[in-house]
């Protein structure tokens, strides 16, 4: 298969990797012009080889996000429960926002 873009692919990361992992199931080797991958050479086999991983950031540990909320709902404010539980305010504003 032939495609001019990785993000001509997939709307989101998991989109993409359900995609890749279809066409690696089915033994179908994808070139992609911009990027120059091809999977059909080793090299390429390995820039796609994420079978088996779990890939982004790592999830927040649900006690955490439970801790956070609580906090929250309690009237802290963002910086402080970031402070006080040691993560990053950005990791607080997701929880609070998801």
């Amino acid at each position: 298969m032939v495609a001019w873009s990785v993000d001509r692919l997939g709307r989101s990361l998991q989109d993409l990797v359900a995609f890749l992992a279809d066409l690696q199931s089915k033994k179908i080797d994808l070139y992609l012009h911009q990027q120059a991958v091809d999977t059909s050479t080793p090299s390429g086999k390995a820039m796609f080889g994420a079978e088996g991983k779990t890939l982004g950031r790592p999830r927040t540990d649900p006690d955490v996000e439970a801790k956070v909320r609580e906090l929250a709902a309690g009237g802290m404010g963002k910086g402080r429960i970031a402070r006080t539980l040691g993560i990053g305010v950005s990791v607080t504003r997701r929880i609070l926002a998801g």
